[in-house]
Formats: structure tokens, C-alpha cells, sequence
């Protein structure tokens, strides 16, 4: 119990930083130029990262994203990247472990609650991931439902209060936003140089907007 749970998060939290690092890379390359879905012979809605060597252990993290966007997609592939280089340099070690790392991606669609849950669960039942490590663009709420029922750490980007309670002992809130709002004020010093001194928010009325000012 306990002991299998430590184990997992630790796992999982060492995936953190890719998943903020992933979601503010893909948010600057689509800033710079438009994505084209690469070609894959996997199964529509569904792809898998670079193959492992085989020398190792297999590590196994699932993501689910919007491929209907642009960021979905840029997620995905720095996602892909990130397994290339690691398990080009022999694999990731934890602990006394090397393990040969794996992403599978499931596409869950816009808000499509039906299809995101089709995505979660095949990771979960079919695919028997522990950890998943995106859920941009997915109902928050209902991934962190998911997971919690089945013991699966999940690193979304949800910050809504039903999706941090403290009952909620498998999700934790990764997003890559705090690289966005540095962003943002990176801009405002700029216009402030040039003599600006007035800053507007528009934003929806709702808690997770409220929450990102």
C-alpha cells in the first residue's frame, strides 16, 4: 500500500519537469509556425513513443491530449523526443533501476468527455499504466476522478479546487502555465519601457479562469 504508492510518486514526480518543459516548448513552437501531423502506422487516436532498446526494464507513462491541436500534437512530440534522447544515453535511472523509457498518447479529443474517458481508461485497464502525465485540453475533473478510483498518479493541469482536495492523494497540478505567466510578464516590462502603464485581463468567469490571474 503505502510503500507501492511512495514508489509511484516518486516515479512520477521526476516526470514533472518534463511535463511543464513539454507544455511550454510546444506552446512556443506553435507560436512560430504551424504542425503537421507526422505519419504513423499506429491505430487512429492512439500513438506510441520511439521504441525502448530492450536492454532495460520498460518504463510506462501514459498522456492524453487534444490532436486536434496544434499544442496536442507539439506536447506530443517533445514528449517523443524526450523518450529518443533518454533512452539513446542507455536508458533512465532511478534508484538502483535503469529503465528503458515509453509514452503512450491517446488522443481524448476537445472537451469530449466520452472520449477522454474512453482514452483514461484504456491506458489504465489495457495498457496498465501507473502514472499519466498530460491531460491537456481534457475534462480535469473527471481525469482526477479516474485516476483516484484506480490508484493511478495522474500530473494534469486542472486548478479547480475538485481537482486538488486533499482526498485526492493521486493527482498533482503540473502545468507548464508559470512559464506562460513569465512570459507575460516579460512582455509587460517591454511595454512598460516603451511608456505603457495600464494592464488588462480578459478572461471567462469561471473558477479555473479566476484561478490563472
Amino acid at each position: 500500500g503505502y510503500i507501492m504508492l511512495s514508489k509511484w510518486k516518486t516515479l512520477g514526480f521526476l516526470l514533472l519537469l518534463v511535463v511543464i518543459v513539454a507544455s511550454f516548448l510546444a506552446m512556443s513552437a506553435c507560436s512560430s509556425k504551424e504542425s503537421t501531423p507526422a505519419k504513423t502506422s499506429a491505430a487512429p487516436g492512439s500513438s506510441t513513443a520511439p521504441a525502448a532498446t530492450g536492454a532495460h526494464k520498460v518504463f510506462t507513462v501514459g498522456s492524453v491530449s487534444n490532436f486536434s491541436s496544434k499544442e496536442g500534437l507539439e506536447i506530443k512530440r517533445w514528449h517523443d523526443l524526450f523518450v529518443k534522447v533518454i533512452n539513446a544515453k542507455g536508458g533512465w535511472k532511478i534508484g538502483n533501476e535503469t529503465y528503458d523509457l515509453k509514452i503512450i498518447h491517446y488522443d481524448g479529443g476537445l472537451r469530449d468527455d466520452a472520449k477522454s474517458r474512453a482514452a483514461f481508461e484504456k491506458l489504465i485497464f489495457e495498457d496498465k499504466v501507473k502514472i499519466i502525465i498530460d491531460t491537456f485540453e481534457q475534462n480535469d475533473k473527471q481525469a482526477v476522478q479516474i485516476c483516484q478510483e484506480n490508484k493511478v498518479l495522474v500530473l494534469g493541469e486542472g486548478f479547480t479546487s475538485d481537482t486538488a482536495g486533499p482526498e485526492l492523494t493521486y493527482s498533482a497540478r503540473t502545468t507548464g502555465i508559470y512559464f506562460g505567466r513569465a512570459m507575460n510578464f516579460s512582455i509587460a516590462q517591454d511595454y512598460y519601457k516603451k511608456g505603457s502603464r495600464v494592464l488588462a485581463f480578459i478572461n471567462g468567469n469561471s473558477e479555473q479562469s479566476m484561478a490563472q490571474i
